[in-house]
């Protein structure tokens, strides 16, 4: 997982960075990187170009002490709390408005920071039923990470191709069919997790399962929280009337069907045996 978080403390360096860039060329850069000091107050300036500098300083010395083969100290804490919070307070105070990217970055950072995986030297993972099989980079990002970054790809291309706008009729039809999208994605999300909680077994793929899930959505689909994951994905297309996105899912459902949930059965497989392959006989591994 420490390649996942080099690449976020260096894009979270680069957003700090950007905003020391002169005001003709920030007023250009309106995504990912929407940011540039304001030019009506002096205060509010030095203010704004001292998080820029705060933030840049605290991911760049992060980044450099996450290089050593060794468990980064507790002072890489303390720099990465610094940076994120400071590229967050970027974020919310752009002119340009909230910068999408920014704040995912930091929602992961924050993430890893809590779970460990930016600490692991890689001994501490579990060993896994099928402990033969490869292990993909792929797989240390998070499924829902997954997701979220298809999204962002897709809003890039909306931003350099363009889409057509919908009509105002059309336009309302999609969003309040993407609001029904992702309130039902996310009280599916909510049930299969409580499932998951209460029968004591993990939703991570590199970590050994101990029991298979079979009620409540797990009747119907092995996999539902992929599918609340992607309710939720065409929710949000809807909302915001994004053509790019959605066509962003595609590769996204392909990647999650050809190699994570592979990869989560063949495990299943491994430990649970007949159990889990009677179960895969009778439920459809979508719907």
């Amino acid at each position: 997982m420490r390649w996942l978080a080099r690449i976020l403390l260096a894009l979270g360096m680069l957003f700090c960075l950007s905003s020391f860039l002169p005001a003709s060329i920030g007023d250009q850069m309106t995504w990912p990187f929407a940011l540039r000091p304001p030019s009506s107050s002096g205060t509010l300036r030095l203010f704004f170009l001292t998080l820029a500098a705060t933030g840049t300083a605290g991911f760049g010395l992060a980044l450099s002490g996450l290089a050593e083969d060794r468990r980064p100290r507790r002072s890489w804490f303390v720099l990465v709390l610094v940076a994120i919070a400071a590229s967050t307070l970027l974020s919310l105070a752009s002119n340009h408005g909230p910068a999408v990217l920014p704040l995912v970055v930091n929602s992961v950072l924050v993430w890893g920071l809590v779970r460990g995986h930016w600490t692991s030297t890689g001994g501490d993972r579990p060993v896994l039923p099928d402990a033969t099989r490869p292990i993909s980079p792929l797989l240390l990002v998070p499924v829902p990470w997954v997701f979220v970054l298809g999204y962002l790809a897709g809003l890039a291309l909306q931003y350099f191709v363009g889409t057509p706008h919908p009509a105002p009729a059309l336009r309302t039809a999609l969003w309040l069919a993407g609001v029904v999208l992702v309130v039902l994605g996310s009280a599916l999300a909510a049930w299969s997790l409580s499932l998951f909680h209460r029968a004591r077994t993990t939703t991570v793929p590199l970590e050994a399962p101990s029991t298979v899930v079979t009620r409540g959505p797990y009747r119907l689909s092995r996999n539902p929280m992929y599918v609340s994951l992607t309710l939720i994905y065409l929710g949000e297309c809807a909302i915001f009337a994004q053509l790019w996105p959605l066509a962003m899912l595609l590769p996204t459902l392909r990647y999650v069907n050809g190699v994570v949930v592979p990869f989560e059965e063949a495990q299943l497989t491994a430990a649970l045996g007949d159990r889990y392959r009677d179960y895969c006989a009778s439920v459809r591994r979508w719907l």
